[in-house]
């Protein structure tokens, strides 16, 4: 079985999605990731698996995203702005060699992501975005 990651797992888009992925009998664990532990924990309450888990993270930091994502075999990226985070979180994942998957639906956000499609190959991963 493996591991995913939901970063931005406490928000409105990435609580449901985590809630999915965690009922789908994939993932032997889902990971949510985000800033606001109180709204992760509120996730995972509403959840009510016992294979779903908390970590606190920050988009901000590539360390931080790279710690959160640890272990994980895909990451799904949920945090917003995409304009602001989607570039250093896909950047930080593929140095990680970790597959990852996205919401984004911005077209500027998206062009940029798209200019990682080399990096994503030559560390072996598939990035889907959209």
């Amino acid at each position: 079985m493996a591991r995913v990651a939901v970063l931005g797992g406490g928000g409105a888009v990435g609580s449901v999605a985590a809630g999915i992925l965690a009922a789908s009998g994939v993932f032997s664990e889902v990971v949510i990731a985000d800033i606001n532990l109180e709204a992760a924990s509120r996730a995972v309450e509403r959840i009510g698996k016992g294979n779903v888990s908390v970590v606190r993270f920050d988009a901000r930091s590539p360390e931080s995203i790279k710690k959160a994502v640890k272990g994980s075999s895909v990451v799904l990226n949920c945090v917003g702005p995409f304009y602001e985070f989607g570039f250093p979180i896909l950047k930080a994942v593929i140095s990680q060699k970790i597959n990852y998957v996205d919401i984004c639906d911005d077209f500027d956000a998206t062009e940029k992501l798209l200019a990682l499609d080399g990096d994503a190959r030559n560390a072996g991963i598939v990035a889907l975005i959209g």
